[in-house]
């Protein structure tokens, strides 16, 4: 799982990039299914009906937080 995370993330760029710099600190040791959900929430909104629900954290509203590092995508 180390292996296809750590691949996973040397491919990101632009806004999946700025996501894993937000989202890897608050998650650490995350398993590659947790990983894959908690993805395809943030960039694939439309597939949330049929996605299991990640956790009780949401993302910080990109526009009104001044201390977030994610520009809004």
């Amino acid at each position: 799982e180390k292996e296809k995370m750590a691949l996973a993330v040397t491919t990101m760029s632009g806004c999946a990039l700025k996501w894993w710099r937000w989202w890897s600190p608050r998650h650490p040791g995350v398993s590659w299914n947790m990983f894959t959900i908690a993805l395809l929430w943030r960039f694939k909104p439309e597939d949330r009906n049929i996605l299991p629900v990640v956790d009780d954290e949401e993302e910080p509203d990109q526009k009104s937080s001044p201390l977030m590092e994610i520009d809004v995508c």
